[in-house]
């Protein structure tokens, strides 16, 4: 399940995903993204991850499920 995307300027954004298996997939679905970190967060309860990519200036269509 995502949380959510936020643009951090015209070619950097952010993804947040709470499990594995959705971040790969999304990954998967998106082999053109330029992945420039990628930041890893635990609890007991709860894990998330959180991808920083860069896209093309003009628009690269992401899928954004």
């Amino acid at each position: 399940m995502m949380f959510g995307q936020a643009e951090l300027s015209g070619c950097i954004q952010l993804k947040t995903f709470c499990n594995e298996i959705d971040a790969n997939c999304w990954l998967q679905e998106n082999p053109d993204l330029e992945v420039v970190d990628i930041k890893f967060s635990a609890t007991e309860a709860d894990d998330c991850i959180l991808l920083i990519y860069r896209i093309e200036e003009q628009g690269l269509s992401v899928n954004k499920k």
